[in-house]
């Protein structure tokens, strides 16, 4: 047999990558653009990349690795936004950079230099999208949001929250309001474990829910990403592949953006194989704990999953999910 290497054309590449483009968020190895790299999102095709430690040197460096995803977006007619997760404070991945402001406490800020001083970082190197503010409320001294929230009141944490995300808005950024529907009343970690929070719809509304229907009331944008907690009396599922939450936020809060799940890998979520009838896989089976996420999320309504592994993993997460979205119902 005779084998022909098939040859495309442009318009038709273009339109190939239109049409296929996955909803996954994922992280990138290295500090460069390289050929590896290219191939890498040929073969995932994400809406987004995330930046990470790992990824920085210099912001110089950076702002290059960041120029070079971009163009590579451009040249195949679509469109890969690059987000970051700087909070400041305890959570920054750019901190150790000189043009970083030294010890930024994030919303917790109370020098208004020191956010315009961080966030025109974040400009200048072509951020797209901050997961960033959050908007959790720790109500005690044992949450474990106390060092990252804005306060022990939901109006303490709206009020630090929107500032924060105001000025991210004016510098072109996209804010993301995060853990709905919140972690500020557990000391629990969902990296580490699984969360749950025992409080009504009723009572959530009053409370946890203010810094999103202030959001909404005040951004003209914001995205939310959703956290790996589990409300037991409202829904089963945690809310990241929650499509009762998912509803929440959209008919409650009103929200029209982007959801976002946090990252699909922490320990504290799990998702619930047993939902679908496959043909041929077996989904009890570890390797395929990650993509069944990814598939519940999806039917929950999220608009983009987030994974946040080496290249050859989420390679392997993706044909998995891809494998089960064909072969599950």
């Amino acid at each position: 047999m005779i084998v022909t290497e098939a040859i495309y054309n442009q318009e038709t590449l273009i339109q190939y990558y239109q049409e296929v483009q996955s909803p996954l968020y994922v992280g990138i190895d290295g500090l460069r653009y390289t050929l590896s790299t290219e191939k890498y999102l040929d073969t995932v095709k994400p809406s987004g990349v995330i930046i990470m430690g790992g990824n920085i040197q210099s912001q110089e460096q950076l702002s290059d690795l960041i120029s070079d995803i971009h163009s590579y977006a451009k040249s195949k007619g679509i469109t890969i936004k690059v987000a970051i997760d700087e909070e400041g404070g305890l959570v920054s991945r750019l901190k150790a950079l000189p043009s970083y402001p030294k010890d930024f406490k994030g919303v917790n800020e109370k020098n208004p230099a020191k956010t315009q001083q961080q966030i025109k970082l974040l400009q200048q190197i072509g951020i797209d999208i901050n997961f960033a503010p959050v908007a959790d409320v720790a109500y005690t001294s044992e949450s474990v949001m106390k060092e990252r929230s804005g306060g022990d009141t939901p109006e303490k944490v709206a009020e630090k929250a929107l500032a924060y995300s105001k000025s991210l808005i004016e510098k072109g950024i996209a804010p993301t309001l995060k853990h709905f529907p919140g972690l500020g009343r557990t000391n629990k970690d969902t990296h580490l474990d699984k969360v749950e929070v025992e409080i009504s719809l009723e009572d959530w509304i009053k409370t946890d829910a203010i810094p999103y229907t202030k959001a909404q009331e005040t951004l003209s944008q914001f995205n939310v990403m959703l956290g790996h907690v589990t409300y037991p009396q409202i829904d089963k599922y945690p809310a990241s592949i929650s499509s009762k939450w998912v509803s929440i936020l959209r008919n409650n809060i009103g929200f029209k953006g982007i959801i976002f799940t946090d990252d699909l890998k922490m320990q504290g979520l799990s998702g619930d194989a047993s939902k679908y009838k496959c043909n041929t896989l077996n989904l009890s089976d570890e390797e395929y704990a990650i993509p069944v996420t990814i598939k519940q999320a999806k039917e929950a309504g999220v608009n983009h999953p987030l994974i946040i592994l080496t290249q050859s993993q989420t390679q392997e997460v993706f044909s998995d999910w891809i494998r089960i979205e064909k072969d599950c119902r």
